[in-house]
């Protein structure tokens, strides 16, 4: 007979986290750090288990989590590590700093992912769906549904021919282990001339190298 999830125990609470045991877990992490996690609500004076409170603390009350919208190089990044890892989302993390796996995650499967979707990209593949019909205007193409430039759909497709290339080249591990020898660099893009061109931020993609 296996062991018991601690999350199973009988007597252990589940659901929303009231403010009290917020302030519980913080003041007890920030005493005495957080060790190993399955010893933390029994010192804490909590009635959660160990996972619980790992959660809560990683992706709400660490000090350092960055809140608010996602940066045009944080997408780049995403959607870069995506096309190479794919739902590896403590590994994409880790590549982020201050940004939760699960708030990433988020993130693509209500925004990027929709985007691809849009450009004609598939999400799964970052590949070009075939049966998508890209007009010409202006030199470039466009989706004609959302005015999408196909310059920008060209970068994705670049992101991801070179993150599948490097790949080969790459050994990741599994779970929450880091990925080895992965460095992003900044190189310049090319604006589209069209316009009704979607410009980033700063005109930065990434490599990955």
């Amino acid at each position: 007979m296996g062991r018991v999830a601690c999350c199973e125990k009988v007597g252990l609470k589940k659901g929303p986290w009231t403010p009290d045991e917020d302030k519980k877990l913080l003041d007890y992490v920030r005493n005495y750090g957080h060790g190993n996690w399955r010893s933390v609500p029994a010192k804490a004076g909590l009635q959660r288990c160990g996972k619980s409170c790992r959660l809560r603390w990683i992706n709400y009350l660490k000090p350092d989590i960055k809140r608010g919208n996602f940066s045009a190089e944080e997408d780049h990044t995403i959607i870069q590590l995506h096309a190479l890892l794919g739902n590896k989302w403590s590994i994409i993390a880790a590549h982020l700093p201050q940004r939760t796996d699960n708030e990433i995650k988020n993130y693509w499967n209500t925004n990027i992912k929709k985007r691809l979707i849009r450009m004609g990209l598939d999400p799964i593949t970052h590949k070009k769906i075939e049966n998508n019909t890209f007009e010409p205007f202006g030199g470039c193409h466009e989706y004609p549904k959302d005015n999408i430039n196909i310059c920008h759909v060209a970068q994705w497709e670049g992101a991801r021919l070179e993150a599948e290339a490097r790949g080969s080249k790459l050994q990741v591990g599994s779970g929450s282990s880091q990925l080895s020898g992965l460095i992003l660099r900044k190189i310049p893009t090319q604006p589209c001339l069209s316009s009704h061109s979607v410009s980033t931020k700063n005109n930065t993609a990434y490599n990955i190298f």
